[in-house]
């Protein structure tokens, strides 16, 4: 089944462009994006499949030629002028207060997507949260983010409990460790999977939604298994981002060092294809990641902690280009979201500055889930450390 994506020019504006980037080798998209649909062929969801444990290596993998991986270190000029930090913007982070269930450490959220208005948090165990003879999901209202950043309400949010039901799936797959992306498209929902088994596996399942997001139900007969990248502990495919009709899962681990030739998953909705697509170096952990918009831009959470020390790089190519803020500049934490693009050649850096945040001087948070809120910036939330946030930051400096 053919699938291709064109290169495209994203949204402008929001952040700066890094100095001089065709200098560097970050390819700059110029053609506007289609995302092609199989020729001859439809493609169904799956219909009352047997059970099916699918791996990229068992569907039929049609992989786009991969790009020369070249690190971005190695594109660096040999002399890199020590920025000013209070010469970088970092964007502040507006903390917005929960209620309820989800004011608690067990919470820990991995993911969240939107479902029309609705915003979804994914527990990673949504087991914890009985509900009806099932888990839980949680879901807020964008109205109430709005009238919280607004000011028109300073009240603690409770969120919503959807019942969540995946019967056997724990069993199903071995070394279940809890679900960790999650997006809607169309009428399904998807999620990724994390797994360890005597060594890291991902998974990609399915599922669907009563109307309204009064339930959601996962198909827990049919998964896809992804292997990891590399060998390190704890480490799987924690970004799901869909894109047209197509769904990409991301690896965590992508620095020059762990991770000689990255990639990215793309699937069709019924899970029965994949294509591999190449993906730049990049530091550090990508956490989640928002949907694409119709440029093919989106852009990832990169998250480091000194913990991480297998994660540690001689060299952060990007903070070199684009300087560091001042809390960076003090901190060994590393807290930002970097723009990504879809082109021919498989994903690549959209030529744009990271945004940074500002860090807490009590210590680094570790965000796991991100969406995007309009046009106005970006929701974020940790899973535990330093317990579960939800934040707000905005797009550009005011």
């Amino acid at each position: 089944m053919q699938a291709a994506i064109l290169c495209a020019v994203g949204l402008g504006g929001c952040v700066r462009p890094l100095s001089t980037p065709s200098a560097i080798g970050i390819p700059i998209p110029t053609n506007p994006p289609t995302l092609l649909e199989p020729t001859g062929q439809t493609t169904t969801g799956a219909t009352t499949p047997s059970e099916t444990d699918l791996s990229p290596s068992d569907t039929q993998s049609q992989a786009l030629p991969a790009p020369t991986q070249t690190p971005l270190a190695s594109l660096l000029p040999t002399t890199i002028p020590t920025p000013t930090p209070d010469a970088h913007w970092e964007a502040p982070v507006l903390l917005i207060p929960l209620a309820g269930l989800l004011n608690q450490p067990e919470a820990e959220i991995s993911g969240m997507a939107w479902f029309s208005d609705t915003l979804v948090l994914l527990p990673q165990f949504p087991d914890r949260f009985e509900n009806q003879g099932g888990g839980s999901l949680f879901a807020i209202p964008k109205d109430d983010l709005i009238a919280y950043l607004n000011g028109e309400n300073t009240d603690s949010i409770n969120p919503q409990a959807i019942p969540f039901y995946a019967p056997g799936l724990n069993e199903r797959i071995p070394g279940f460790e809890g679900f960790e992306a999650i997006t809607f498209s169309g009428d399904r929902v998807y999620l990724t999977v994390e797994a360890n088994n005597g060594g890291m596996t991902s998974y990609l399942v399915s599922g669907w939604f009563e109307e309204g997001l009064k339930a959601v139900y996962i198909d827990a007969d049919r998964r896809v298994a992804i292997q990891p990248q590399t060998q390190i502990p704890n480490l799987g495919e924690e970004s799901l981002v869909s894109f047209g009709r197509r769904l990409i899962t991301i690896y965590e681990a992508n620095g020059t060092a762990v991770n000689p030739a990255p990639i990215a998953h793309m699937f069709g909705q019924d899970l029965s294809e994949t294509t591999e697509l190449a993906f730049p170096y990049i530091e550090y952990r990508i956490t989640d990641a928002t949907p694409a918009d119709e440029a093919g831009r989106f852009w990832a959470v990169n998250v480091f902690s000194p913990a991480d020390t297998a994660l540690k790089p001689a060299l952060d190519p990007l903070a070199e280009l684009s300087g560091k803020g001042r809390t960076h500049s003090a901190s060994s934490n590393v807290e930002r979201l970097v723009e990504l693009q879809f082109t021919e050649q498989g994903i690549v850096l959209a030529g744009t500055d990271p945004i940074q945040l500002e860090l807490d001087p009590q210590g680094g948070r570790d965000w796991a889930a991100v969406a995007r809120l309009d046009e106005r910036g970006f929701l974020l939330a940790t899973d535990r450390k330093p317990g579960n946030l939800l934040g707000f930051v905005s797009a550009a400096p005011k």
